[in-house]
């Protein structure tokens, strides 16, 4: 079982697992250390669950509330509007994702996983800056999202989960893209309370 933090340890990341250590110094922007981390990560078998427990419950807190399908749409929409063209994810298989995700697993074996990490990858960045994370609440997002994929992988009785070679998708410009530290959104109070 992982050791999660205490709130003593909680900013220096005492008693992470790699995974979210890993998250974290990609979410704090911090190159070596991520290359180094996914390093000893792939060395322990290349295992992500952390990324796309992180991507589910910022969707969530995005969408909460929210119960028209056309909001995925826009919210597709707006992520690739805002994404340089060479950064933009496939328009009905991102909202398959995002859809299958809220509430419509069904939708989730229309897209491959390559594709639906990829997808999940991208917009976990532009939606911890759209939402204005700071530090201390990636830090939380990272810790949640260590717990929530512990246990998934407890209750499945899966102790690996895919073991798809990220490396390639890891180090791809189109799925490092963000948008520049200092730039505006357009949230207003209420959307980002979600």
């Amino acid at each position: 079982m992982t050791s999660h933090p205490t709130r003593a340890g909680h900013a220096d990341g005492v008693g992470w697992s790699l995974q979210a250590q890993l998250l974290r110094a990609e979410l704090r922007g911090d190159e070596r250390e991520w290359r180094r981390l996914l390093d000893l990560n792939r060395q322990a078998g290349g295992e992500f669950g952390v990324m796309p427990a992180a991507f589910v419950l910022l969707l969530h807190r995005w969408f909460a509330g929210i119960k028209d399908r056309r909001d995925v749409t826009r919210c597709v929409a707006r992520y690739n509007s805002a994404a340089p063209p060479e950064h933009r994810v496939p328009t009905r298989e991102a909202e398959a994702v995002l859809r299958a995700n809220l509430g419509e697993p069904h939708l989730a074996d229309l897209v491959d996983e390559e594709t639906t990490l990829l997808i999940m990858y991208s917009l976990l960045f532009w939606l911890v800056h759209e939402l204005r994370l700071s530090e201390e609440q990636m830090d939380d997002l990272v810790v949640a999202a260590d717990e929530l994929a512990e246990r998934a992988e407890r209750v499945s009785g899966i102790g690996h989960e895919s073991t798809l070679d990220l490396k390639r998708i890891l180090e791809a410009d189109a799925i490092r893209w963000r948008p520049p530290a200092g730039a505006k959104t357009d949230l207003t109070a209420d959307e980002m309370l979600g």
